[in-house]
């Protein structure tokens, strides 16, 4: 799988009711329902919407499970990848201050030493 990460940030998950009355046939429940429209993931993942022989499309979310992996993996290595860049920032400001207070001593002994003279 590739771009992931980038596919998944293009997801968007909705809230939204069943039209109960408009389709007695299908016995929704009136519960509010969590997920994503199949329309727009299809645009994204189109192996994971399924249309049924009237041509209303789902949601497998059983194969989303993968790709949420797959996402998850390279937002780690990114993670991985920031966590080096700032110890090594860290360790530069540690080189820095310790660069810093070697010179201000250095200009406090040379103040120290031209006001003796």
């Amino acid at each position: 799988m590739k771009n992931t990460l980038s596919n998944v940030m293009q997801m968007q998950g909705v809230t939204y009711d069943w039209k109960v009355k408009e389709f007695p046939d299908k016995h929704f429940t009136n519960d509010q329902q969590v997920g994503f429209i199949a329309q727009e993931l299809e645009q994204v993942y189109p192996e994971i919407v399924f249309a049924d022989n009237d041509g209303y499309k789902s949601v497998d979310y059983s194969k989303l499970t993968p790709v949420l992996v797959e996402a998850i993996k390279e937002q780690q290595k990114i993670i991985d990848s920031q966590k080096k860049e700032i110890e090594g920032m860290k360790n530069d400001m540690t080189s820095f201050k310790e660069m810093l207070k070697t010179l201000q001593l250095q200009i406090n002994s040379s103040i120290t030493s031209e006001a003796k003279k």
